[in-house]
């Protein structure tokens, strides 16, 4: 079997294993919470104006303005706890005082409720990107506001979660005002520039995939299950004889510091970049990535012209994120370079810096599993909050109990 068959194998069984096989090995964000020495957390449901619960996660700090930190496409809120208390972000911005919230968006292992909709009904996946963008971002950031008591907040994004939370403001402008600044790392957007010759390799086959899918009425995507963790200890554990190709292949999509001991662990890291997402969302991604523009779920032309009033999904104009922006990219990212940050810094009016991580082997994956990324990256962010802190005043909007 040759290289490309083998990783379109590996794909089709990354893509169609829906079947649930009982509870991952893996530790939750509440456990991951808990082994970084937090004892001031709690969870909680929160609901959409579309009768969703998203979840969120919350370690309470001494004061000042919150964070909400927003995961990658595949990913989950325990995506942010892949290193240790010294080194992850929500324990860097915990341990510097700030009050730490963690989103989930709609169809992951961690929000999957409804207050009609059951996840085992194909109703409820009828979801796509556009839905995280309207209801889970706004959701998440009005209940930050209420339950802390501040009427602004800081914001970080990754990945995909940078276009949603652009999306979000451009569609619902009035969220400006809510926002003291935004900080998005390596943040993946329709125009992103990709070098990966093998996830365009993924996009070329992606519709077959999808095809096949939907064919075998499969509506969730990516699920973490036991047979999906077999699969990558078999593939990427330490002692496997396919941990090169594993790296390899991890490297060419992403872009990864290979250096020291990252690669130590890196099925159980990995296991952390599948938390289940809707087939909508990945054909909303894949139309998005075709098309180079940020848009609206294509439903078709005649579905189009019914919901949007034309026949092309409707685009998402990102000149109306006036609040702050700063965005980080780095050199060894394969799907997010120069050339994207440099598009996208003409397009958003208000972007305070443009980051380029100091040092040349730092790859799209590394702000999740690096131990470097606290000095490189998370440092700045707290840096960059104090500035903002210090010159501007912030109010309580609501009594806090």
């Amino acid at each position: 079997m040759d290289f490309t068959c083998l990783l379109s194998f590996i794909s089709i069984v990354w893509a169609i294993s829906t079947v649930d096989a009982g509870n991952s090995r893996v530790l939750g964000t509440e456990e991951l919470i808990e082994n970084h020495g937090h004892r001031h957390h709690s969870r909680h449901s929160v609901p959409t104006e579309d009768g969703y619960l998203v979840n969120m996660f919350r370690i309470k700090g001494r004061g000042g303005p919150p964070f909400l930190l927003l995961h990658a496409l595949m990913g989950a809120s325990d995506q942010w706890f892949l290193r240790d208390r010294q080194h992850d972000l929500p324990s860097v911005l915990a341990n510097s005082g700030y009050d730490v919230w963690l989103g989930d968006f709609r169809g992951n292992i961690y929000s999957r409720d409804h207050i009609k909709l059951n996840a085992s009904e194909p109703e409820y996946w009828k979801f796509s990107i556009d839905e995280w963008i309207y209801y889970d971002v706004p959701a998440m950031i009005d209940y930050v506001c209420q339950e802390s008591g501040y009427d602004q907040i800081y914001l970080v994004t990754y990945s995909l979660s940078s276009a949603v939370f652009f999306s979000t403001v451009a569609i619902r402008p009035e969220y400006n005002e809510k926002i003291i600044v935004s900080y998005h790392l390596a943040p993946f957007v329709a125009f992103s520039n990709i070098k990966s010759v093998l996830l365009r390799l993924g996009l070329q086959f992606s519709q077959q995939y999808l095809t096949v899918a939907k064919s075998l009425k499969v509506y969730e995507l990516f699920p973490r299950n036991e047979r999906a963790m077999d699969l990558l200890s078999l593939l990427c554990g330490k002692n496997s004889t396919f941990l090169r190709s594993c790296i390899s292949i991890v490297s060419d999509f992403f872009g990864f510091d290979t250096s020291g001991n990252a690669t130590a662990d890196l099925d159980f890291k990995l296991s952390y970049s599948r938390a289940g997402v809707s087939l909508n969302s990945i054909e909303h991604l894949v139309q998005i990535l075709r098309s180079g523009k940020m848009q609206h779920y294509d439903l078709g032309i005649f579905q189009n012209l019914k919901t949007y009033g034309q026949y092309r999904p409707p685009e998402y104009d990102l000149r109306k994120v006036t609040s702050p922006v700063v965005l980080y990219y780095s050199k060894n990212d394969r799907i997010v370079d120069k050339q994207t940050i440099d598009k996208l810094s003409t397009i958003l009016p208000n972007v305070q810096q443009t980051i380029n991580v100091n040092h040349d082997t730092f790859g799209h994956i590394d702000y999740a599993f690096n131990m470097k990324a606290k000095s490189l990256v998370f440092d700045s962010i707290i840096d960059i909050a104090q500035k903002f802190r210090s010159s501007r005043h912030f109010k309580k909007a609501y009594l806090v109990n």
